[in-house]
């Protein structure tokens, strides 16, 4: 079972310590027990760099005001790495064109815009 957080019309989704977002235990997302060093789950979902046992990691995911190719380009001149993305996502209001950075405490930052339909 999933839950949120609602502020405005943005979501902030929450899981049980030590539980991935399915509610799967450690033992069950894949052979080291956590993420791995690739920093995604066995899904091929970037995740926070620390596993989801350890306190104060975070994925969260912004929806953009501008244009997604505008965000990319100002990351790219304040050189901020981008680990995956331009990538196509399900989002809470429908389908997502995002990518994913990492902030300064390595928590995962997934950059949104909403696909027209």
């Amino acid at each position: 079972e999933r839950k949120a957080f609602r502020f405005g019309n943005q979501k902030i989704f929450v899981h049980v310590k030590g539980r991935d977002f399915a509610g799967r235990p450690p033992s069950d997302r894949g052979a080291d027990g956590d993420v791995g060093k690739s920093g995604r789950d066995f899904a091929g979902q970037p995740q926070a760099a620390v596993p989801p046992q350890a306190s104060g990691t975070l994925n969260l995911c912004l929806i953009a005001k501008q244009p997604l190719d505008v965000v990319i380009q100002r990351l790219h001149e304040a050189k901020v790495s981008i680990v995956q993305g331009p990538v196509q996502r399900a989002g809470a209001l429908g389908p997502l064109r995002s990518i994913y950075v990492r902030d300064p405490d390595s928590n995962m930052i997934e950059i949104s815009e909403y696909l027209l339909p």
